[in-house]
């Protein structure tokens, strides 16, 4: 199911994780089984969830965020591009870069395994690009007026 380099990164990513476990390398080839059987049966199933969650998932953190940006356009009192800006900042900082820098950090060699099937550049380039994506998109809302002005700045019906 699965093509025949993700078999050699999973094999990889394998041997690591059971050299930091310290385990005898005849563990190696069941476990190595073992995960892919796993991996090709889980496969089928997350092509059909994946987009779903992902939707959901950036709807949270859109709604999330959209408060944020609220926020920091009220308190701080800058134009909402500003605070569009601010938000997709902290947006890519938190959702983006901190975890790729922790993992780099922290598994440096599991970054390094990585790097043997794609190219390291383009790794971090695609981790950063869906926080671009929303701070581009996120500055052409609140810059922007459209249909949907009306509903982020909607007064409220009773006062």
């Amino acid at each position: 199911m699965i093509t025949k380099d993700l078999h050699a990164l999973l094999r990889d990513v394998l041997k690591y994780q059971l050299d930091m476990l310290n385990l005898p390398p005849k563990t190696y080839e069941e476990a190595y089984n073992i995960s892919l059987s796993r991996v090709d049966e889980l496969l089928p199933v997350i092509s059909w969830i994946a987009p779903i969650a992902y939707v959901i998932q950036y709807v949270l953190l859109g709604a999330l965020f959209g408060l944020l940006q609220n926020f920091i356009r009220l308190k701080a009192d800058v134009k909402p591009s500003t605070a569009a800006l601010l938000t997709g900042v902290v947006f890519t900082l938190l959702i983006y870069v901190l975890p790729l820098v922790l993992v780099s950090f922290l598994y440096s060699g599991l970054i390094d395994i990585v790097s043997k099937y794609f190219n390291p550049v383009l790794i971090y380039v695609s981790s950063v690009a869906p926080g671009v994506v929303f701070t581009l998109a996120l500055l052409v809302v609140s810059s922007v007026k459209g249909p949907w002005a009306k509903i982020v700045e909607s007064k409220p019906k009773t006062y």
